[in-house]
């Protein structure tokens, strides 16, 4: 097994999912919003809006997989739905800070976080 490649901003272009299967990671434009889980079945994939800073990108791609996590939770029976959206985006924004500040995310700087974080204040 190796890691996926990664594009222009250091996203991995897939996310493993084990037993050999894969979900895309594409970066799309036009798109409401900032990123989503497509579900549809054929074109399973995270979309990421090409327009927003790269850090941005990164805090999306997990808003993602905490989502993509949660549903597998549904379906194990573990939660009976998926929290509010206001809870993931909380909780993605603050996991991402910690996990970068302590380079445990590929694909961004500590300097590039930092800057982000000025900018958004």
């Amino acid at each position: 097994m190796s890691y996926p490649s990664r594009d222009k901003d250091n996203l991995p272009t897939s996310i493993n999912l084990g037993m050999a299967v894969e979900l895309p990671v594409r970066q799309h434009k036009p798109m409401d919003g900032l990123g989503c889980l497509d579900t549809r079945d054929g074109h399973e994939a995270i979309l990421i809006n090409t327009e927003q800073p790269k850090v941005g990108k990164h805090i999306i791609l997990l808003h993602e997989l905490i989502h993509l996590a949660l549903e597998h939770l549904k379906d194990e029976k573990v939660i009976r739905r998926q929290p509010s959206e206001l809870v993931v985006t909380n909780l993605a924004g603050s996991l991402f800070s910690l996990l970068a500040a302590n380079g445990l995310w590929n694909g961004v700087t500590l300097e590039e976080l930092e800057e982000f974080i000025k900018t958004r204040k």
